[in-house]
């Protein structure tokens, strides 16, 4: 029965904090981008699942084929690394083409090796583990942080139901270890090594039983490397609540006006490129509108009618042509809404270009039939 009692506790380790394999990671400032890109199909797909975390990621993915172009653009970075403009470090991509099966796909930041929070998410919430080892079944159940003074050195420990081959009566009991700690903060990520035990907990074991099992598991520690967890799971074991490290600004929006027909393209910081396939074009990736650039020319399609413009500010005209670069957009979910419209088409008669507005920060347009009409509100000096 040592044998059975060796090989899960090295489990109950092992996969309490094994990452999965390495992926690709975003930016924070790709995170940041997916926020603002998903937020309406978060509520449209995902309204069930909790805002804001690994859980809500996993969702968006897993609805990748019916979320908006603008929100597709924002997690196609995960499977494909960016090409950032001068200006900026990428914050967002969309692949030219789906990521491979054999693949895993990030929905958060991490340094590598490390796991993607899809693959955290399941870990976290995909318990028990039971496994089979020289015929015997092994069920580990999820680890529970002890206590971690300092965020130095932290204190685990978890049940383990080892049943040998043959019988139906498991073999119950915990093993309780700590691990050295290095907080990785850019990523939330937190690094664990250097495990030692402290004690077990087998009570069906006499103690020369009991003795022989704990050399075994100690000897065995020594062995797992260095693994990788979320804060955030550590900190809901110890039922804290993650501290706050980003200041919040509460400055006004930018409020743009127009007594005529007008559009606002917001990109969240600078815009950021990056390459579509072999066609030459580049797309935006850091804004929910359709903006590409062929050489020193943009593109906007707005409504189904393109604009040009010699800068990403502007300012934008109405577009008669394409170049012929547009003609080999790869035919796939990514780019079905902008295929659409290619060729340019004129637009209809009596077509009116609407004003196009940019801004590269959170801002506000107000648009008026005409120049502003007032009125008083009775009974107030408004």
């Amino acid at each position: 029965m040592n044998r059975p009692c060796h090989i899960a506790a090295a489990l109950v380790v092992l996969l309490a904090f094994a990452p999965a394999a390495p992926a690709q990671q975003p930016t924070r400032a790709q995170a940041s981008a997916i926020r603002s890109a998903c937020r309406g199909d978060c509520m449209a797909n995902c309204s069930g699942v909790p805002t804001g975390g690994q859980a809500a990621l996993q969702c968006l993915q897993q609805h990748a084929a019916s979320v908006s172009a603008g929100c597709r653009n924002a997690l196609a970075p995960l499977s494909q690394a960016p090409t950032q403009a001068p200006t900026q470090a990428p914050t967002q991509a969309r692949a030219p083409t789906p990521p491979p099966a054999a693949a895993p796909v990030a929905a958060a930041q991490l340094t590598p090796p490390g796991q993607s929070l899809a693959a955290q998410a399941a870990a976290t919430s995909s318990w028990p583990h039971t496994m089979s080892h020289n015929g015997a079944s092994i069920t580990v159940y999820q680890p529970q942080a002890v206590e971690w003074p300092g965020r130095q050195l932290l204190t685990a420990r978890a049940a383990v139901a080892i049943t040998p081959q043959g019988q139906t009566r498991p073999l119950l009991g915990t093993i309780e270890l700590t691990l050295a700690t290095h907080i990785d903060e850019a990523t939330g990520i937190v690094h664990l090594s250097d495990p030692k035990l402290l004690e077990i907990h087998f009570p069906s074991l006499d103690p020369q039983q009991a003795q022989t099992l704990e050399e075994k598991i100690r000897a065995a520690l020594p062995d797992m490397q260095s693994h990788e967890v979320p804060l955030t799971a550590i900190l809901l074991s110890l039922k804290q609540a993650p501290v706050a490290s980003v200041a919040v600004s509460n400055d006004p929006p930018v409020i743009f006006t127009a007594d005529r027909p007008a559009s606002l393209v917001v990109f969240d910081g600078d815009p950021v490129l990056t390459p579509v396939g072999q066609t030459g074009l580049r797309v935006a990736v850091n804004t929910n509108w359709d903006v590409f650039v062929d050489q020193n020319t943009w593109f906007l399609l707005n409504n189904g009618v393109w604009f040009s413009a010699p800068q990403p500010t502007g300012p934008y005209a109405p577009a008669a042509r394409l170049p012929a670069a547009f003609s080999n957009l790869p035919n796939d979910a990514n780019f079905a809404e902008v295929r659409k419209s290619i060729p340019a088409r004129p637009p209809a008669a009596g077509y009116q270009a609407p004003q196009i507005f940019v801004s590269t920060k959170p801002a506000e347009i107000i648009v008026t039939a005409g120049p502003p009409s007032f009125q008083p509100v009775e009974g107030t000096g408004l």
